[in-house]
């Protein structure tokens, strides 16, 4: 019997924190800090939730923030958005009731925690675990735990960045180099004549023109030179004919000399 109870107590506590494990689970709260406030979002509900409300703690770290403020996101449709702020325990309090479903999906865009604060202040937004509570389908209130979420909010100013500003003697020095080195403008453009397709006709027919003149010139000097060994084998061959006939006169004068001297002899 003894044994029986201690299993079902083991058994039941299990159950609880398996139940309480699950609900943290299923329900949370996003926070996301940015330059103009502190970014809501509310995850994890599954239920037809009309009617709702969710608290928020305000604690400067550092300098001063006077007031606390909420931006509704514009995709609630909600008749009543509300909130209140109280600056002595600094809780920031959100409500929203209406007839139409807020969760879509699970999960709802709040909208913007809003400061206004002094420069140089950081401010830390945490949820308050035990402050959601919602409407349940069945026309009651129902209060869930949610688990810790928090951000922090900060507007410190940058500090500039250091400038170094050159001296004359460095200003100086730089132009000189500057002057010295050759520019790029300075190199002597070079220059391309195009010719355009008149030109290269002209062109063309003037070394056609050259070339017919050579080859004329050289026709003509081929005919020439052609005529002049003519005319010299002509002149040689005539000189040889008149030499021929003088020895052929000759020749038959000494015949008949001889022949008239031998004749007379012999008389």
């Amino acid at each position: 019997m003894r044994k029986a109870l201690r299993k079902t107590g083991i058994l039941a506590f299990i159950l609880a924190v398996y139940f309480s494990l699950s609900v943290a689970a299923a329900q949370m709260v996003s926070l996301e800090a940015g330059t103009d406030g502190v970014a809501v979002q509310l995850s994890g509900v599954t239920e037809n939730v009309s009617t709702m409300k969710i608290s928020f703690e305000i604690k400067t770290q550092q300098g001063i923030c006077g007031q606390a403020a909420f931006d509704f996101d514009g995709s609630i449709a909600s008749e009543v958005q509300e909130y209140r702020y109280d600056e002595e325990t600094g809780i920031l309090t959100l409500y929203l009731s209406g007839t139409e479903k807020l969760f879509q999906d699970g999960s709802l865009i709040l909208g913007k925690i809003t400061l206004q604060a002094e420069k140089n202040t950081k401010v830390q937004v945490s949820v308050v675990t035990d402050s959601f509570a919602y409407v349940g389908e069945d026309a009651q209130e129902v209060s869930a735990a949610l688990p810790k979420a928090s951000a922090v909010w900060s507007n410190e100013a940058k500090e500039p960045e250091e400038t170094t500003t050159p001296t004359k003697e460095e200003v100086t020095t730089k132009k000189a180099e500057d002057t010295t080195k050759p520019s790029e403008s300075t190199k002597p453009a070079e220059t391309t004549v195009s010719k355009t397709d008149s030109d290269t006709k002209s062109d063309l027919q003037k070394d056609t023109t050259a070339e017919q003149k050579v080859t004329d010139k050289t026709k003509a000097a081929t005919t020439k030179g052609k005529s002049e060994k003519v005319t010299d084998r002509t002149g040689t061959g005539d000189s040889k004919n008149i030499t021929g006939y003088v020895i052929g006169i000759v020749a038959a004068a000494l015949i008949l000399v001889i022949g008239f001297c031998w004749k007379k002899k012999r008389k």
